[in-house]
């Protein structure tokens, strides 16, 4: 059994990540595609002619085993429902004919065999470790190795004449010669006169402010790389501040909206978490110019998704020498970048990255004549001794290598990654739409739960979720009611929150698209030991997730049961919902068969805690049959009994909201509380 960790480990609780990148195994799978259209994540096997293990990719994600696989591992938290990671379980490496650099629809990934150690803090997340010491880089990345030569390096000395010339005619003849000598010595545009170097940061952490500051004293500019859907979040730059820092001169740039790993994503997912990206920081006021890969993970066609919606460049990671990674690589981008959709970086700044090791960053590229462009990426940036999530670098060493930067003016020249690249800001253009499903259809992809993620071990287009202070573990379990899979919720040490599996919260790839104003009726089929209840959650406009509401209670089932509520009328601005039943006590539900239909007609508002629910009575049959049951060719399977008004459990007469803190097992609506970031991919990680 697979255990999901505590919820202060979940992506989306800002200040409780700390496993932001790790090492990626050695060996790869193919870059395919499963039956819904996703693409597998494939690792990386050694390449001879590079050093260094896979940078900042999207590691390996947890995977769920079969039941009895594993024990349960402890965890809780306090994120109103953020998604859970599960423990993954080590694989041997796997290696194909499938390289990510031969053919342009490969993965690309980055270097880094020092990079995202797995999160401490008692986590039961198990991470890959990278055994291969070297790596590849496709040879149409490279630019030329060579420097740049200056125009006009070597004259041809004038020759005397024996021609008489006046003295104001032979006067203007020197001048106009003196002129054009300077004219041919000048250096072409965008040449590098001299070392660039371009502090950036990931993410937007809230710790950025202060660095921010920093740079501005000493009358520098950064570029900070952000995530639209992570601001006003707890732990998170807030929108004041950063207008406040654009003010003040450094580049807002962008890194999709929820950080997924955009090579392990559709493309029209990957469009629309790139596109709408921008759209949000036009809509801000904050229009942006370039991007930033999360994970440094991308395809040819992600790359060209990146030109597509208007940004300048891309940044990725891992390509450009340290002492950690890439030994024998370039020690920097040249200006201009020869492929500006994946610009070449070192790895991230981390922990282990002393103050040496950041001025050799650029003193290496300053023994080279004119040398290139350096890219230091930063996440975290806190006070020496004190409690802080990597990758980081303490506050004191950071002081320093800006003071040592600002001491260099002759040599090395401090500019933003949108003053190196130039062009001009491009207006946001929106990402392709997710449709909704034509009415009386089922809209939850997978919804049998048939197709896995060969990554996390869960079903395709579903994430585990939950909040509270619990231990909560997800396995699979041949158990179905259709099909020949179904996935067990277990839950112990239950003080407060649930634990559920539910549609991922994406952008339209996994989540249903719905209509504001309308009602859907929502349908999972059920084992559980106690009462269980939907979660619902909404999707706003601009990507970001909210927690809804809740269904009425539904009772313990020792047999397969079907749960069915009807909606309140989706509030306006809302795009997608996802749902889930949950358990919110020491025990366990089993869960298969979700549906999701829209209703016949726009319903009122139905109350929380209501003593029944509106049903359809053609509801069972409007949806499509899943695959392996009885009207689909498949084995028949039992039906158990469709409940449809909750059970008579304890809790108030009438609805009434609580606080954010509210406990559903009190009756007690949670209220509308707005979640922390979801991070769209399975495990916690970051780039």
């Amino acid at each position: 059994m697979a255990a999901a960790p505590r919820a202060d480990d979940l992506p989306g609780h800002r200040e409780r990540h700390d496993g932001h990148r790790r090492p990626s195994p050695a060996g790869r799978r193919a870059d395919s595609r499963d039956a819904l259209g996703q693409r597998t994540r494939p690792a990386r096997h050694p390449d001879p002619r590079r050093r260094g293990g896979l940078q900042a990719r999207r590691p390996g994600s947890p995977r769920v085993p079969r039941v009895g696989d594993h024990e349960r591992a402890a965890g809780r938290g306090g994120d109103r429902g953020l998604q859970r990671p599960v423990v993954r379980q080590p694989q041997p490496a796997q290696r194909d004919s499938t390289h990510r650099y031969r053919r342009p629809d490969q993965l690309r990934g980055r270097p880094g065999p020092g990079a995202h150690p797995p999160p401490e803090r008692g986590s039961p997340l198990v991470g890959r470790r990278a055994t291969g010491d070297r790596r590849d880089l496709r040879p149409d990345r490279g630019p030329p190795r060579g420097d740049p030569v200056t125009a006009g390096a070597h004259r041809r000395p004038a020759t005397r004449t024996r021609r008489t010339v006046t003295p104001i005619l032979a006067l203007v003849l020197a001048l106009v010669g003196w002129s054009l000598v300077g004219v041919v010595a000048a250096p072409a545009a965008g040449a590098a006169t001299g070392t660039v170097v371009s502090l950036t940061f990931d993410d937007a952490n809230a710790d950025q402010f202060a660095a921010a500051a920093k740079l501005k004293s000493k009358n520098m500019a950064g570029t900070f790389f952000m995530n639209s859907g992570f601001i006003n979040a707890a732990g998170y730059l807030t929108l004041d501040q950063v207008r406040s820092m654009k003010a003040d001169g450094h580049e807002i740039a962008s890194h999709t909206i929820s950080h997924p790993d955009l090579a392990a994503i559709s493309l029209d997912e990957a469009k629309r978490q790139i596109c709408n990206d921008r759209v949000n920081w036009a809509n801000w006021g904050i229009p942006v110019a370039n991007f930033a890969y999360p994970f440094a993970s991308s395809t040819t066609a992600v790359e060209n998704a990146v030109n597509t919606c208007g940004d300048n460049s891309a940044r990725g990671l891992g390509d450009v020498r340290t002492r950690f990674s890439c030994g024998t690589c370039t020690v920097g981008e040249t200006v201009p970048p020869a492929y500006k959709w994946y610009t070449r970086a070192p790895d991230q700044v981390e922990s282990t990255w002393t103050l040496a090791d950041l001025q050799k960053s650029v003193t290496q590229a300053e023994a080279r004549n004119n040398g290139p462009w350096v890219q230091l990426t930063f996440h975290h940036i806190c006070a020496a001794g004190a409690p802080c999530p990597a990758p980081s670098v303490t506050s004191t060493i950071f002081d320093q290598f800006v003071d040592w930067l600002a001491a260099r003016p002759t040599t090395t020249k401090v500019k933003t990654v949108g003053a190196v690249i130039g062009g001009t800001t491009k207006a946001a253009i929106a990402g392709p739409v997710a449709p909704e499903a034509p009415a009386g259809t089922n809209m939850i992809g997978n919804a049998s739960m048939e197709t896995f993620d060969t990554a996390t071990g869960l079903p395709q287009c579903f994430m585990a979720g939950g909040w509270g202070t619990n231990t909560a573990s997800f396995a699979v379990t041949t158990d179905a009611h259709t099909g020949s899979s179904a996935v067990t919720t277990t839950v112990s040490g239950y003080q407060s929150g649930d634990a559920k599996i539910l549609p991922t919260l994406d952008l339209g790839q996994c989540s249903p698209t719905v209509t504001a104003g309308q009602t859907y009726t929502l349908g999972e089929w059920y084992k559980s030991t106690g009462v269980t209840q939907f979660a619902v959650y909404y999707r706003t406009a601009n990507g970001l997730w909210n927690y809804w509401t809740s269904s009425p209670w539904f009772a313990a089932a020792s047999t397969w049961t079907q749960a069915t509520w009807t909606t309140p009328v989706v509030p306006a601005g809302a795009t997608a919902v996802s749902f889930g039943l949950n358990i919110f006590s020491n025990g366990t539900v089993t869960t298969d068969d979700l549906s999701m239909v829209r209703a016949v007609a726009a319903a009122a508002p139905s109350a929380l805690r209501s003593a029944s629910s509106t049903q359809p009575a053609a509801f069972v049959d409007a949806a499509p049959p899943p695959a392996g049951s009885a009207a689909a060719g498949g084995p028949p399977k039992k039906r158990g009994d469709v409940i449809r008004k909750s059970s008579p459990m304890p809790g108030p007469a009438l609805p009434r909201v609580g606080r954010g803190d509210g406990r559903p097992e009190r009756g007690i609506a949670p209220g509308a509380v707005v979640l922390a970031p979801f991070v769209v991919s399975p495990e916690l990680t970051r780039g």
